[in-house]
C-alpha cells in the first residue's frame, strides 16, 4: 500500500512540475461593461492589466483587481465580467502553447488581422477614386 501512495504522490509532483514548465502563449482582451466575456477552453491564468474584475470559476467568484493573476485548473470553467466602470478590463490569458485551443485563437487572430487589412485596402481605394 505505501508504494502506491508514493507512487500517486510522484505522478502528482511530476504532473505539477510538468504545468510549471508548461509554455504559454499571451492573448489580450478587452471587455466592456455590461459584457461577460468566457475565458477560452485551457487557460492556465488570466491577469488583470487595467480595470477590475469579477472572476468566476464554478461556484466560486473572485475580485481580481489589477495586477493580480488567477490560476487555472485544467478544464476550469471561467467567465469575467467588468466589477466596475471607471476604468476599462483589460485581460492577459494564459493559454498552453502547444493546445488546439491556442492555434484556434491564432488563426482567430489572424482572420481578424486579414479582415482589417481589407477594409484599409477599400478605404485606400475609395480615397483614390475619389
Amino acid at each position: 500500500m505505501t508504494n502506491k501512495l508514493n507512487t500517486a504522490e510522484m505522478q502528482k509532483i511530476l504532473k505539477q512540475m510538468s504545468r510549471a514548465n508548461e509554455t504559454l502563449a499571451h492573448y489580450r482582451v478587452s471587455v466592456l461593461q455590461d459584457e461577460s466575456y468566457q475565458l477560452p477552453a485551457g487557460t492556465r491564468e488570466v491577469k488583470v492589466l487595467s480595470g477590475d474584475a469579477r472572476l468566476t470559476l464554478a461556484e466560486h467568484e473572485y475580485l481580481l483587481n489589477r495586477g493580480e493573476k488567477q490560476a487555472l485548473k485544467t478544464g476550469e470553467i471561467a467567465s469575467v465580467v467588468p466589477a466596475s466602470g471607471d476604468a476599462p478590463l483589460v485581460l492577459d490569458m494564459g493559454i498552453p502553447a502547444a493546445s488546439a485551443e491556442q492555434q484556434r485563437m491564432k488563426r482567430l487572430f489572424y482572420e481578424r488581422m486579414a479582415a482589417r487589412q481589407q477594409l484599409i485596402e477599400a478605404e485606400e481605394h475609395a480615397d483614390d477614386e475619389r
